[in-house]
């Protein structure tokens, strides 16, 4: 791993390349004080991963991300940003696979780019690409999709400019205004504009909404062989069950994550179902046979397990890395480093916890919970909910 670190204040600097180095030694780790000497080095030996400093919102503040993005893709970005700068937190996105806080730790800062690194393996497998490859379709992301994500990410934007962006989508609108007035998010009044849901809902979680419409509606004409309400229904259901997971045991901005991760954790099933249904019928059938989930079939007949697929399709559309990984790992999150809650843990619960007509109910790993901090906090929610379900 060709590591460069980016940042204006030498102390900080010296230190994050130090622990680096030490825990990482078979790493090559360089250091650079400007953006300009970034760029001299990365022209003189490409990287693997760059972590910068990210000083304040705009696109100058972005400029070194920018170009490492265009000019040197296969490198995995880290935007290192204060609380000035994450205010341009959704615009990051779009330059930087990783957002850190700063300062953070070097062992913060190892343990972001070997994650990253990860998920670039596992999406750049052979027999992943082998599969994807063998597919009659692979469909391309929406216009409302695409450009909602390009009026996101002008810094400039208002929420009437993203309604104005949504509201030329009948489908789109719809299922943003059905969000907004489902129980668990309903406020005093119904929200009964597409404004009054990006109110209700905030950017991000439309933003999920949005990408979950895009998915069901691009994969609807093609997956002959699935009940598409019935797998929103579900999707939903994962979803909720996710989000309130995070909202018990962990910070706001997991919520959102294990939510729109939990609307999309399988759409791999219907990309197999577009693309290459007799892998998908023959997955279900062993599953049925076996008494297993289908990512367990998958996994005995050597192929790649749907999340991988729906991942592979999130990232090619360029959906915020966060959500691609929490898809990709969501059936194991324990091959994902360390001890938290995260997204694709919640969503790997919560799946466990919704019923899947026709297949096994699959069970959380004790281990898995175990391997976390707050293990016995997930196991306490577990029980509580399946008292709930009664």
């Amino acid at each position: 791993m060709q590591l460069l670190i980016v940042d204006a204040d030498p102390h900080l600097l010296a230190v994050l390349a130090r622990v680096a180095q030490a825990m990482r030694p078979e790493w090559t780790v360089r250091s650079a004080t400007s953006d300009e000497a970034a760029l001299r080095l990365v022209e003189a030996a490409p990287v693997d991963a760059i972590a910068c400093q990210v000083r304040g919102p705009g696109e100058e503040a972005r400029a070194l991300l920018a170009r490492m993005r265009d000019g040197h893709p296969g490198a995995i970005r880290v935007a290192l940003a204060g609380d000035e700068a994450r205010r341009d937190g959704v615009a990051l996105g779009f330059v930087a696979h990783r957002v850190l806080d700063r300062p953070c730790t070097g062992a913060d800062l190892v343990a972001t780019v070997e994650r990253a690194h990860g998920l670039r393996t596992l999406l750049d497998d052979p027999v992943l690409r082998a599969a994807v490859g063998r597919m009659t379709t692979l469909p391309s992301p929406p216009g409302v999709l695409m450009d909602f994500e390009n009026e996101v990410a002008d810094p400039n934007t208002t929420m009437e400019r993203l309604a104005a962006v949504i509201e030329r989508d009948p489908g789109t609108s719809a299922a943003v205004l059905r969000m907004a007035n489902i129980s668990i998010f309903r406020r005093s009044q119904d929200a009964t504009t597409v404004l009054d849901a990006l109110r209700a809902l905030g950017t991000q979680m439309v933003r999920g909404v949005v990408i979950g419409h895009a998915v069901a509606s691009r994969l609807a004409a093609c997956s002959g062989t699935i009940d598409l309400e019935a797998w929103q229904e579900r999707a939903m259901s994962v979803a909720t069950t996710a989000r309130d997971l995070a909202r018990r045991l962990a910070r706001l901005e997991l919520q959102r994550e294990a939510f729109i991760a939990g609307l999309l954790h399988d759409v791999g099933t219907l990309v197999l179902a577009c693309g290459a249904p007799a892998t998908l019928d023959a997955l279900r059938t062993r599953a049925r046979e076996h008494g297993e989930d289908i990512v367990a079939a998958a996994r005995a007949a050597e192929l790649p397990p749907p999340s991988a697929v729906g991942a592979y399709l999130l990232a090619l559309w360029g959906i915020p890395v966060a959500i691609v990984e929490a898809v990709a790992a969501w059936h194991d999150p324990a091959t994902l480093p360390g001890e938290d809650i995260d997204a694709a843990f919640a969503v790997h619960v919560a799946d466990a916890l919704v019923d899947r007509p026709g297949f096994a109910r699959r069970a959380v790993d004790p281990a898995l919970l175990a391997s976390r901090r707050r293990g016995a906090e997930v196991e306490a929610w577990i029980a509580a909910a399946g008292a709930l379900r009664g």
